[in-house]
């Protein structure tokens, strides 16, 4: 058995059956809004990252800046 998990064993040994309850409620929530790719799945169960609850993007202005834009220069690179 890793460290972590043994940790983590230790710390739920210590819960109140109050704590266990509210944790066991607290993963089921998380384990259901958890996205679709694996990558953001990842990142989802790393507590130092937090994923929008929002699922859609708000629309932004673009900047107007001299030369050509950053997007057209990467598009290009990648060809």
């Amino acid at each position: 058995m890793t460290l972590e998990k043994e940790l983590l064993r230790n710390s739920i040994d210590s819960l109140t059956d109050e704590q266990a309850h509210a944790l066991l409620h607290w993963l089921d929530r998380m384990k259901s809004k958890a996205p679709g790719s694996t990558t953001l799945r990842n990142i989802a169960n790393d507590p130092g990252i937090k994923i929008p609850s929002q699922t859609k993007f708000r629309d932004v202005t673009p900047i107007k800046v001299k030369g050509i834009p950053i997007s057209e220069l990467l598009i290009k690179d990648r060809r």
